[in-house]
Parts: structure tokens; C-alpha cells; sequence
């Protein structure tokens, strides 16, 4: 029997297939009661994405923040960075509760709520191997601090110490024994 595709779904749930790409991309927003409708077509016919889109029952803090990463010394970035200091004040207005700058090897800035900016050092390394994932590794390891309730400043710290971590080696996977003691 073949597997109900996004077709399936949409006929399931009454709408478009464009709307079900679109939540199940997150493309763009959907209304709740649409994304609901989804979520149980998507359960009532076996949709494969059944699992991932249920509500996970934890007591995980809900979070809502952003990471920005901004590489320093080339041009694209430079013309970035004004376009950062732009958006960062958009952010501001739309009350963003927590916004977190990662700037590559200068220090990642990180604000919550209304308090003042705080600037959070990177690790110097004496030699740079390769930093394919290095954004990625900061995210990664900050994300799952904040999940522990870790205040966004240690969070950022932790981040930090992975990203220099990943790109003391060669590619983005690197051998679990390298991080033990961040574990």
C-alpha cells in the first residue's frame, strides 16, 4: 500500500497542497486552526509526518529567540553588518525576547528581555582547521543549554566552547571523544 502523500493529506484536511507545503515546510505562517485540521488528517491517514508535527508532551520552557551569525572582513559582511544593526533594532521594537549575535571569532553579543547587551568571548585557538559547521556548532550547543534552563549567557559561553571545538578538526562530524568532557 503506498504511503499518503502531501496530495493525501490535503484532500484529508480540505485544503490546498500549497497550504500543506507551506506548514509543513514552514514556509510561511499558517493559521492555527489550519495547521490543527493538518495535524489530524495527517494522524487519521497515517501521513508520515504525523510524528514529528504532534505535540511533544514535555516541560520543556517554550523559547523564542534568534541567532544571527556574522562573519567579519569581507564585503558581503561588511554591508551585513549595517543591515544587522537595522534589524536588530527592528527586533527591539517587536519586543524579542532574547536575541543572540554570533560574530564568528569576536565575541557573541547576547540580550535578554530589557537588560544590556553582553558580550560573551570566543576561544582563541592557535590553529583554525576548518570551520565548516562552526555556526552550526555554536547553535547547537547553545540551544540545548537554554533547553536546561541555562541562562542565555553561560548558554552562549557553552556554544562557544563547542564551535571551537568543531573547527579545531577537519569536516563537521567530529569524533565523540574530542567533546566527552562537553557532554
Amino acid at each position: 500500500m503506498k504511503r499518503p502523500g502531501m496530495a493525501e493529506l490535503a484532500q484529508a484536511a480540505g485544503v490546498s497542497i500549497a497550504t500543506v507545503d507551506r506548514f509543513l515546510n514552514g514556509r510561511e505562517a499558517v493559521r492555527a486552526d489550519t495547521r490543527a485540521r493538518i495535524l489530524e488528517a495527517a494522524q487519521r491517514i497515517g501521513h508520515p509526518a504525523a510524528r514529528r508535527l504532534a505535540p511533544v508532551d514535555t516541560d520543556l520552557p517554550e523559547l523564542r529567540f534568534g541567532v544571527v551569525l556574522h562573519k567579519q572582513g569581507q564585503d558581503f559582511y561588511k554591508a551585513f553588518a549595517e543591515e544587522l544593526v537595522r534589524a536588530v533594532a527592528a527586533a527591539q521594537e517587536l519586543n524579542v525576547p532574547e536575541i543572540v549575535i554570533k560574530r564568528g571569532a569576536a565575541p557573541t553579543l547576547v540580550r535578554s528581555g530589557s537588560s544590556p547587551w553582553h558580550s560573551v568571548p570566543t576561544q582563541t585557538l592557535a590553529t583554525v582547521v576548518d570551520t565548516t559547521a562552526a555556526g552550526d556548532s555554536f547553535a547547537a550547543g547553545f540551544l540545548s543549554r537554554r533547553l536546561r534552563g541555562t541562562p542565555p549567557e553561560e548558554a552562549a559561553q557553552f556554544g562557544n566552547r563547542l564551535a571551537a571545538r568543531v573547527i579545531a578538526h577537519r569536516g563537521a562530524i567530529i569524533p565523540l571523544d574530542v567533546m566527552a568532557d562537553l557532554l
